[in-house]
């Protein structure tokens, strides 16, 4: 949909003098003019066929389906970036979610981590004064057992004459007896002294096994963590990666969608400033219209109730189904028209002079053509078969001008035209009235 502005700018206004030349189709429109309404309804006919022109330069005038279906390419374009950018939009939400949880999962084993480690440095500390304390009971043990050893080669050295002279030495019985314990009691504490360094050696031993035992899990743990949190990390790259790449994805659809709306408002300002010189050169054509003071003036007519209309079946006047309530299968059924029986084939032509705004499928009619005169009124013409309309729409007609053949589709049950007048849609609805005023 991207364009350059002068290239358009001078196709639009080639296309424009092209339309302009077919325009004198609408002098028998601007006789049946009334308060300016109807040149207001022709320069916003004239509007949609620059808006065409605009969207693609090489469309004719008259060619407004082939516009219509352009925009709607446009459009649909823009919606595709729109639903892009949404789910791009969608993805970034979604990895941003998984970086936060892995982020919060990381902060958690540094947490644990960081209590690992203090739990390890206690035990480190533990360890240590283990350490200092069983090594300063080795050397009690130590000193305890050369007292002891030194003790025992002494009196292993001197035999029992030591034990002999410290006992006979005595000068009482009593003091005999009271050497021979003192001497029992020393041996007896020197055992006990040993023993009780050797118990605290154990038993220092034991606990220091247990805190080297607690060492190493909180090790292990450490380990463990570490593997969980480098493969956490690892998740977190991929993701920001992903992250990135999204985001810059995102950046394009947006300076692509940018530029869809920056070109939609250049092209709107342009048809704008076409539309207004469209308006003054039709302006100029009225005048061009306006009888000379030596002329008889002609007073406007309105197409409304005039019933100056064209027959639109001009091979048959035969009315199948007249306009108003009517008995179908079994139920009464409002009828919003009127039904020219005809074989099929024979010529549709428009009731009067107008642009056609719809040609092509239509519901419950199989395919109809739709054609708006002044002040809005519109004519419609139903159950022709695809192949058998001449028209599209944008396309000016005159009255009497052959737009269809009759055919049988849709809910038919029989050849015919159904013919229906309608002065304007609401809720996606003809607002359809009594054909006959209208009709010859």
């Amino acid at each position: 949909m991207y364009v350059e502005s002068s290239n358009i700018g001078k196709k639009i206004r080639r296309n424009l003098r092209g339309w302009l030349k077919g325009a004198q189709v609408l002098k028998r429109l601007f006789r049946h003019r009334k308060n300016g309404s109807f040149r207001k309804f022709a320069l916003l006919m004239v509007g949609l066929a620059l808006t065409a022109t605009a969207m693609a330069p090489t469309i004719q005038a008259d060619d407004l389906s082939a516009a219509q279906a352009k925009l709607q390419t446009a459009k649909n374009q823009t919606s595709s970036i729109q639903t892009q950018l949404v789910a791009l939009k969608g993805q970034a939400s979604t990895l941003k979610d998984q970086l936060a949880t892995v982020t919060a999962a990381i902060d958690q084993i540094n947490q644990q981590m960081n209590g690992v480690q203090a739990q390890l440095d206690e035990k480190n500390l533990a360890i240590a004064a283990s350490e200092q304390k069983i090594g300063q009971t080795e050397q009690q043990i130590k000193a305890r057992d050369a007292i002891l050893s030194k003790r025992l080669r002494v009196m292993y050295e001197d035999g029992s004459a030591t034990y002999l002279e410290v006992i006979f030495s005595s000068t009482s019985f009593s003091d005999f007896l009271d050497r021979l314990n003192v001497l029992s009691l020393i041996a007896q504490q020197d055992h006990q002294l040993l023993v009780a360094a050797k118990q605290d050696r154990d038993r220092l031993q034991t606990q220091m096994n247990a805190l080297q035992t607690q060492q190493k899990e909180r090790k292990d743990s450490l380990r463990l963590l570490s593997v969980e949190k480098q493969t956490q990390q690892q998740n977190e790259q991929e993701r920001q990666l992903l992250l990135n790449h999204v985001d810059q994805n995102i950046g394009s659809k947006q300076k692509e969608l940018t530029d869809e709306n920056a070109a939609t408002d250049q092209l709107a300002s342009q048809i704008q400033a076409l539309r207004a010189e469209a308006e003054a050169k039709l302006q100029s054509m009225q005048t061009s219209q306006t009888p000379q003071t030596s002329q008889t003036p002609q007073t406007p007519q309105t197409l409304h109730g005039t019933g100056n209309w064209v027959w639109p079946v001009p091979s048959s006047h035969a009315i199948s189904s007249g306009y108003g309530w009517r008995t179908l299968n079994g139920q009464p059924d409002f009828h919003g028209g009127i039904d020219i029986a005809a074989p099929v084939g024979s010529s549709i032509v428009a009731a009067a002079d107008g642009i056609v705004l719809f040609a092509g499928p239509a519901s419950g009619y199989g395919h109809w053509v739709v054609i708006e005169h002044s002040s809005g009124i519109m004519s419609i013409y139903g159950h022709m078969y695809g192949y058998e309309i001449y028209v599209k729409p944008g396309q000016v007609v005159q009255a009497g001008q052959q737009i269809a053949g009759v055919g049988s589709d849709g809910e038919s049950t029989g050849a015919h035209c159904h013919f229906a007048v309608a002065t304007g849609i609401t809720n996606g609805r003809m607002d359809v009235v009594n054909p006959w005023p209208y009709l010859p």
